[in-house]
């Protein structure tokens, strides 16, 4: 079951991930815990992917502001 990401900060999302990867990398990972391990990694990039969107966001939010476009 993947880990719950709510309120993690992206760099701690992207350690986890970290982690998740060196998994799946492992030649000694039976292939049903690489089925979990990758859809852990899934859950993880979906945070980090709305992270960043949620900063994109925020930038041309900021950007606008001072520019008035």
């Amino acid at each position: 079951m993947p880990k719950k990401t709510t309120g993690q900060s992206y760099k701690e999302l992207s350690r986890q991930l970290d982690e998740v990867m060196a998994k799946l990398q492992d030649p000694e990972t039976a292939i049903d815990d690489a089925t979990n391990y990758f859809e852990q990694a899934m859950e993880l990039i979906k945070q980090l992917e709305k992270q960043l969107e949620e900063a994109e966001n925020k930038v041309r939010e900021i950007k606008t502001q001072f520019t008035g476009e």
